[in-house]
């Protein structure tokens, strides 16, 4: 996976979202940051291997539609709820919980 949009306030060095895209720039990942550089998903016009969501569900459910094209999607603690989860269900796009963050970390240290 090389591609990542990052959904949530990546421009707050406080936030987990700022983290998490310069996290993945450093481990040379192409980052997209909708809220910040893109209004939507739509506007990205390269392949995205990942959506990496970084906001309340009540925000985030928004740009989740049937024209989103992802290979994946992660749910950051906190940003997860049933809603969510039926939407991406339903569009058959698979998903999990967790931190981007912890996944970078792990592979740093093997």
């Amino acid at each position: 996976m090389n591609s990542f949009v990052v959904l949530g306030s990546t421009a707050n060095k406080e936030k987990t979202a700022y983290e998490i895209k310069e996290e993945l720039k450093k481990h040379n990942k192409t980052v997209y940051c909708v809220r910040e550089e893109y209004n939507s998903i739509e506007e990205i016009k390269s392949e995205i291997d990942v959506l990496d969501i970084c906001m309340n569900s009540k925000y985030s459910i928004d740009y989740i539609n049937n024209n989103l094209k992802v290979k994946g999607v992660i749910i950051q603690p906190g940003a997860e709820s049933e809603e969510l989860y039926n939407k991406l269900k339903e569009l058959n796009i698979p998903f999990f919980n967790g931190c981007v963050l912890v996944g970078l970390k792990r592979l740093d240290n093997e």
